[in-house]
């Protein structure tokens, strides 16, 4: 059997590090390794951010040359292209070398970046790669060569031994699986005959994926069904299994939208849910009992409408409109802070922030994904008379580039106020009319949620 090439992409900024790239490109064909470089881009269809991220997703190693500049920035982004494609490397897990320039060694002065924002950019982006890596400091185009060729063979020879050893425990498997199946054959064997002119009256284990059918279409709607959680929430995993890594907590009476059909897996249906247009993962829909299953959530776009004279068990608190509420009104603590193209709340029961676009989305970022969100990353120079959001605002902002690209700066300081909020009966609202609460501003407005295909908003007042 041949031996597989392995291909090498090779990620640095573009004119400042040509020569240098040339040099790795020999350096990698003369250990039979086959180099990827962004010279061969050119007949490859797509824009030049996708057609990095292509060949990197290709690549079997990723292998990174950082100098003193911080490369090309697509416009309406804010990460270099030569950044993307390290991010991208680290999200595949691609095993990576990282050769760093020697911070003491003459550099060419056109060969450094002078621009401030992108100086820092740069930092933020060593600091990152320093982090996680083991890096090597090169100098001159011959002492990369000769550090990428060493580095390239160690690799090489450990990927060749996790291949081999790969290879012997897939043997071993195949011994054992035949050998187990063997013993099973001879166990059932022996039972059927202990059991001849018997009847087997216990009731056969109940096969998910033939027998129960998910009432959820796909960007259909759904809750947790409280009623069956003690915890009150469900945990969203990033695959659809209990090892899957935990990625956020759906909490009782939250909305999230269907991404994708049910999922039979350990015993459990699984559903690929979007939770507030931010974080996407993995919930379980049903459980598997010793007799059947139950379903933890419920949809919302199936309950029957409710007659129009039906009254209503709570008045709403800001006079009248669809539906009925599920409560009496709540006042929480709250903040609000107004941007360029929307505004921000912030609800404290339940701890969620709603960023509201002028065109009528809302993104709703739940108390467990605005816990692991760092503090706002953007440090660029602040436009006159506008503000850099802070706080829990901040955080959303600054992480979240669609949010801060529909919002823009905010146009005024965060203020606290008493936010009063209200929970609709789903079951009394119309289909094509949806509202799942009403909110309060500091103006006296009421905004009200809702979902169709995608959460939107409207006032209510």
């Amino acid at each position: 059997m041949s031996k597989k090439i392995l291909t090498v992409f090779i990620s640095s900024t573009s004119y400042d590090l040509k020569d240098y790239r040339t040099e790795v490109e020999d350096a990698i064909l003369q250990i039979e390794m086959h180099p990827i470089n962004m010279e061969h881009f050119g007949s490859e269809s797509g824009g030049s951010v996708e057609t990095s991220l292509r060949n990197v997703r290709k690549a079997d190693i990723y292998l990174g040359i950082i100098a003193q500049r911080y490369g090309y920035v697509p416009d309406y982004q804010e990460k270099s292209v030569t950044e993307q494609e390290y991010d991208e490397a680290v999200r595949l897990s691609k095993p990576r070398l990282i050769y760093l320039l020697e911070p003491n060694y003459s550099w060419p002065k056109d060969r450094i970046e002078l621009d401030e924002i992108a100086q820092k950019r740069l930092e933020a982006f060593v600091a990152k790669v320093t982090k996680n890596n083991a890096l090597t400091w090169f100098t001159t185009q011959d002492d990369l060569s000769k550090k990428v060729t060493a580095g390239l063979v160690k690799e090489k020879e450990r990927q060749e031994q996790l291949i081999k050893t790969r290879q012997l425990k897939t043997r071993v498997s195949l011994i054992f699986s035949i050998f187990l199946v063997s013993v099973i054959l001879w166990a059932i064997y022996g039972f059927a005959i202990k059991s001849q002119g018997v009847t087997n009256n216990s009731s056969a284990s109940i096969d998910c994926t033939s027998t129960h059918k998910s009432t959820f279409p796909v960007n259909s709607f759904g809750l947790v069904a409280d009623q069956f959680l003690p915890a009150k929430y469900l945990t969203i995993r990033d695959t659809p299994s209990l090892k899957g890594k935990e990625i956020g907590l759906l909490e009782a009476s939250e909305v999230f939208r269907i991404l994708s059909t049910s999922e039979c897996n350990e015993g459990q249906m699984w559903l690929k849910v979007d939770v507030g247009g931010n974080t996407s993962g993995w919930i379980i829909e049903q459980q598997k009992t010793d007799t059947n299953y139950i379903y933890l959530v419920q949809p919302i776009n199936l309950a029957p409408q409710l007659s129009t004279s039906t009254p209503c068990r709570f008045p709403f608190f800001f006079g009248s409109a669809i539906g009925c509420p599920e409560n009496s009104e709540t006042s929480v603590s709250g903040a609000y802070q107004e941007y360029e193209h929307g505004f921000m709340i912030w609800s404290s029961q339940p701890d969620e922030v709603y960023a509201f676009s002028n065109d009528h989305s809302v993104f709703i970022i739940i108390k467990s994904v605005l816990e692991k969100l760092p503090d706002n990353p953007i440090h660029e120079d602040v436009p006159a008379n506008l503000y850099r959001p802070t706080s829990g605002f901040g955080r959303v902002w600054g992480n979240f580039d669609k949010i801060r690209n529909l919002l823009g700066w905010a146009k005024s300081p965060e203020q606290s106020y008493s936010l009063t909020t209200q929970s609709i009966d789903l079951s009394s609202t119309p289909p094509e009319d949806k509202i799942i609460r009403y909110l309060q501003l500091p103006t006296n407005q009421i905004v009200a949620v809702g979902v169709k295909q995608d959460l939107f908003w409207r006032f209510a007042k």
